[in-house]
């Protein structure tokens, strides 16, 4: 993976921010330090696939499938190898000597009430939107596990690196806890959550990987998650010594800790991609000369080079390079104010209530850095086109929700969010964000639907050339647009040695500080 190192060693201006960094640095052993973005909205099993959402829960439940931080190709984790048996079926071996949290035994049994319980319809859990066909799971031994699905799902394996795996003990005798008492096998549990102020990690003394010689051992007996949501704020904890970790910097607060002695950045390119979500039930955003005209009046580079700082990459598509799917000769939506403007007039003289309806752009709060500059310079040019827009700027209790609830007639939300490829295959994605029957997905068009459902069961060329060709029949209607795939850049002690993964986990036992 490439990723750069940014550093620098000047004198610290004020004697006590070197105080309070030497005080910091003599308990670190002890303590890590991580300012964050974002609160956990839940502490729940199935929310191990944001990272954003839920930061550090990795560390507290464990996957079946976890990916290898430098070339990240899947590797085990709970379960130690996988074999597909038909094409519908899927079996695991697990890992054997591991307990959960609460004593109680991972095996075969366990597994599958996890897997069953987080995919189930019933409980429809938001993880169920990023699911393929239904899986279910069952115990065939001990510790063999079967995964499967109503439909063929090439993707198994990576949908097992996306879910984490809860206690059956827990769930069952304290399902009223269950969002808020994580119980898992990792090498963290949870102390305390203090609503609004942190997440305190302590060490498992039970942990199975301390007795696996092949495994990496955590070196703190505690993590510290505090939350934070203003950039500048995560900035100068890193300065003063009071995090390690300050997550999620702009280019300009990464010059900051440039410039001083005992603090870094880093920046890597991640799964992540800005894209433009249209709510098309709208009678303004259901015409395409206007999803088309909104595509054409964002000055996307400008964009990227002015507020962004370069921190990200022009997209033309929902995945990035290293995706499955990815073609590298669909070029970006062109800026074209005058097509624009065109294409509103057009809709506009048949009707289209253009002027009359407010089209909100709507961003999550801290999503990215400086993600509410560029909602606002996005609507500065949609504004100059002839577009009735206003920022709608949501924390994520209230965004989230709504995020993934299924957009009617009345609302009226172009939707710039970062959404992650974790599975490294565009069909999750156009599963996710671009059928009929998911909330997150602001278009339904059947034959759209049709297309992805047969991408999905392909391998191979097949199924390459098959998610190109929807790449391109989503750009051709304009039902989705995208901003940029995103570098992410961390402030750090300059002491903190941390190779950030394509996937951006905090998976603190990959952590050390120097002695």
């Amino acid at each position: 993976m490439n990723h750069c190192r940014i550093s620098g060693r000047t004198p610290r201006a004020i004697l006590a921010a070197t105080a309070l960094v030497t005080a910091a640095s003599a308990v670190a052993a002890q303590e890590l330090l991580i300012a964050v973005t974002s609160e956990n909205t839940k502490l729940s099993s199935y929310e191990t696939g944001s990272e954003v959402n839920s930061p550090g829960l990795r560390n507290v439940f464990e996957v079946l499938v976890a990916r290898d931080t430098v070339t990240n190709e899947l590797v085990p984790e709970l379960a130690t190898s996988w074999t597909q048996i038909d094409p519908t079926t899927w079996e695991f071996e697990l890992r054997q000597g591991v307990t959960h949290h609460d004593g109680s035994p991972f095996n075969a049994e366990s597994a599958a009430f996890g897997l069953n319980f987080s995919y189930s319809e019933e409980e429809d859990f938001s993880l169920r939107q990023f699911m393929g066909p239904q899986i279910t799971a069952e115990a065939v031994g001990e510790y063999t596990l079967r995964v499967m699905t109503t439909e063929p799902d090439p993707l198994i394996p990576e949908r097992m690196y996306f879910t984490g795996i809860p206690s059956m003990q827990a769930v069952q005798d304290s399902r009223d806890t269950y969002d808020t008492q994580p119980v898992g096998t990792g090498p963290y549990r949870l102390s305390e959550w203090r609503r609004g102020q942190y997440l305190l990690l302590e060490a498992n003394p039970d942990w199975w990987g301390l007795s696996d010689p092949s495994v990496t051992a955590p070196e703190f007996e505690t993590v510290r998650i505090m939350f934070r949501s203003e950039g500048g704020v995560r900035t100068s904890m890193v300065q003063t010594g009071e995090a390690h970790i300050g997550t999620f910097l702009d280019s300009d607060q990464c010059a900051l800790l440039v410039a001083e002695d005992g603090t870094d950045c880093v920046s890597a390119p991640s799964v992540e991609t800005l894209f433009i979500r249209f709510d098309t039930p709208s009678p303004v955003l259901g015409d395409q000369r206007i999803r088309q005209a909104v595509l054409h009046a964002i000055d996307v580079p400008s964009i990227i080079s002015e507020i962004m700082g370069g921190t990200a990459t022009q997209a033309a598509q929902i995945v990035g390079p290293a995706s499955n799917g990815f073609d590298p000769s669909l070029e970006p939506v062109s800026y074209d104010p005058e097509a624009a403007r065109a294409l509103v007039d057009a809709a506009r003289a048949d009707g289209v209530p253009v002027d009359s309806t407010v089209l909100y752009i709507n961003v999550r709060q801290a999503a990215i850095p400086r993600i509410e500059e560029i909602a606002q310079a996005a609507q500065a040019m949609l504004v100059n086109v002839g577009i009735n827009a206003e920022v709608k700027i949501q924390e994520a209790s209230i965004y989230n929700p709504e995020y993934g609830q299924k957009p009617g007639p009345d609302r009226n939300y172009i939707t710039m969010h970062p959404i992650g490829n974790d599975f490294m295959d565009a069909a999750s994605s156009f599963q996710t964000y671009a059928t009929c029957d998911r909330g997150t997905s602001g278009i339904c068009d059947e034959a759209l639907d049709a297309m992805i459902a047969e991408a999905a069961t392909l391998t191979g060329a097949e199924r390459t050339s098959g998610l190109q060709a929807i790449s391109a029949l989503i750009q051709d209607n304009a039902y989705m647009g995208f901003v940029g795939h995103l570098d992410l850049a961390y402030g750090i002690d300059a002491d903190l040695a941390w190779d950030v993964p394509l996937d951006h986990r905090l998976i603190v036992r990959n952590m050390s500080l120097a002695d």
